[in-house]
């Protein structure tokens, strides 16, 4: 069976219109097992290109974007669900009330593929409201689970196993089979903006904002445990109050300072490494990156000369972006914080500093509260040190709170850009002390 998905997500951030494009072609068998794949993802400038075939042992993958080509191997069961597990399976086999199961599934991400499973409750018809009017349909309840996505939600199915409807309460989303002519009309008539509309508001301003030393947090989710999702490092520590509630203690780090810091883990290759979004060896990054800082020697000097250069040089902060590359950027200059981000790595890593992405929330004075944001980090000597290009601070403070670090290679990114949907919707902040 050979199955195609066209995509066109349309969203407006901080009021400027965002769009990525995906384009997903597999081959499947029957029964919803993976056999070869085609998908690209028009995010930036530049599309990246993954292809798949599905050999007795292992997935041969290749990656392709701005002239770079890549081939893994990743370990493979024969068995394993493929794009449209899900939905094959239900219109195979559609479900009775009472049932249960459990499907096997893959997901492709900007520059890797990630495996999970959807476990599957069917429970009694119900009339349920559709785009016009409404219908009897079975209530199906899911849970997804991958490496980097815990989500619960909830489809519904007609008498064929069709999915008609399905809605993530952690996204507030609600999907709906339709026609394209009205998926593309309904996209420009709703007023939601993924910027404005997910900030975590506070009840009063943030004392001394970007220029705090040390701040102390509580954070309250409604569904999860603030401890399994925000990281415990240098700059941030985690401390439990209850299932629900944490204690986020943020410092400002910076070489030596303190001296002494909890121990975290060095670098990997891959946080030296080029990769498909962090193109370190490519001929303009490598250039612009000898350019800045030429005679100085000490990695910290550099990285705040990249860290200013950066936040100089990109003077338009364009949220149109989808997810450019490094590569992408270097070229137009134009971006919001992940071009930023992707950019000084990949300058960091080009002048032999290891450098990794952070993903999580940054204060925002104007809107008092916390917008969904990310940097970077750097290893000086002997820890991980914060940069953010879009503010060209020299370093931050302690109004950012780190979700995920990552090195952006294979699924990584996938899994750290996901990390948000933890916390969208639900995450609640007060502020109990600031230095």
């Amino acid at each position: 069976m050979k199955t195609i998905s066209d995509t066109k997500l349309r969203v407006a951030r901080f009021g400027d219109a965002a769009e990525m494009r995906v384009y997903t072609e597999s081959l499947d068998t029957r029964e919803g097992r993976l056999q070869s794949f085609t998908h690209r993802t028009q995010a930036g400038g530049v599309p990246i290109v993954l292809e798949g075939t599905v050999l007795p042992q292992h997935l041969a993958l290749t990656t392709r974007s701005a002239g770079k080509e890549t081939v893994t191997q990743l370990p493979w069961d024969p068995a394993q669900g493929g794009f449209f597990a899900v939905e094959q399976s239900l219109r195979q086999a559609p479900m009775k009330p009472g049932e249960q199961r459990t499907v096997s599934f893959a997901m492709p991400g900007l520059t890797g593929i990630q495996r999970g499973t959807a476990t599957l409750k069917a429970h009694a018809p119900e009339a349920t409201a559709l785009l016009d009017g409404s219908a009897t349909l079975l209530r199906i309840s899911q849970r997804l689970v991958t490496d980097g996505l815990d989500l619960d939600g909830t489809c519904w199915t007609d008498s064929q196993g069709e999915m008609l409807k399905a809605a993530v309460p952690a996204l507030q989303q609600e999907t709906y089979r339709t026609t394209r002519d009205r998926a593309e009309r309904y996209g420009q008539e709703t007023g939601f903006d993924i910027g404005f509309d997910t900030i975590v508001r506070l009840d009063t301003p943030l004392p001394h904002g970007h220029a705090s030393r040390r701040a102390v947090y509580e954070a309250t989710l409604t569904r999860k445990n603030p401890v399994e999702l925000f990281v415990t490092g240098a700059s941030q520590q985690v401390e439990p109050l209850d299932d629900h509630r944490a204690r986020l203690t943020v410092r400002a780090i910076r070489p030596g300072e303190p001296p002494t810091v909890p121990v975290e883990s060095p670098p990997t290759d891959a946080d030296r490494q080029p990769n498909h979004l962090i193109q370190s060896d490519n001929g303009t990054i490598v250039e612009l990156a000898a350019r800045i800082e030429p005679d100085s020697s000490h990695p910290w000097q550099i990285a705040q000369a990249l860290e200013r250069w950066v936040h100089e040089t990109i003077q338009q902060k364009d949220y149109s972006q989808g997810f450019a590359t490094a590569a992408d950027v270097a070229q137009t200059l134009v971006g919001d914080c992940t071009e930023h981000a992707v950019l000084l790595a990949a300058l960091c890593r080009a002048r032999q500093i290891p450098a990794r992405v952070c993903v999580g929330l940054v204060y925002s004075a104007a809107d008092q509260g916390f917008a969904f944001h990310m940097w970077n980090e750097v290893w000086i000597a002997d820890r991980w040190v914060p940069l953010d290009a879009t503010l060209g601070r020299g370093g931050i403070g302690a109004a950012h709170l780190k979700l995920r670090h990552t090195d952006l290679a294979g699924d990584q990114g996938e899994t750290a850009i996901l990390s948000v949907l933890d916390v969208m919707h639900q995450l609640q902040l007060r502020v109990v002390e600031v230095e």
